[in-house]
């Protein structure tokens, strides 16, 4: 069994399409795209941008690995503050105004706050769950 062609727990190969400074653009390479493993990536292909400071070539390929428990917390973050902030939201208006009219109104400006905030949020984040394996 050869240890490029297997897709092990999170270590995802990849195809670089572009290098630029600051950045890389990558495609999951087909042996991947085939696993049956519980990769996140494993369902499709697909193209995706990692930071990084090194340059690497047209064509190359490399190891990614992703961390899959800050995956899991990033996606609780997208999901679950803005689902949290509409409750709470549409609760607090249906107990002050007692109309549904309000109540939505204040719901739907619960999402938009939270899209201000889960923008806010991914503009500092530092800490990436893509990490390139050297």
């Amino acid at each position: 069994m050869s240890d490029n062609n297997i897709c092990v727990q999170n270590t995802i190969s990849v195809t670089v399409l572009s290098s630029h400074e600051g950045y890389i653009v990558v495609e999951q390479a087909l042996e991947c795209a085939n696993c049956k493993s519980s990769c996140l990536l494993a369902q499709k292909k697909k193209s995706f941008t990692i930071k990084t400071n090194k340059i690497y070539e047209k064509g190359s390929q490399i190891n990614i690995i992703v961390d899959e428990k800050y995956m899991l917390k990033l996606s609780l973050l997208l999901y679950g503050l803005p689902i949290l902030i509409m409750i709470i939201a549409a609760f607090l208006a249906d107990m002050i105004f007692q109309k549904e009219a309000v109540t939505a109104v204040f719901s739907l400006a619960s999402l938009i706050l939270s899209w201000g905030i889960l923008k806010y949020v991914s503009k500092n984040l530092k800490k990436s769950p893509i990490h390139i394996l050297d």
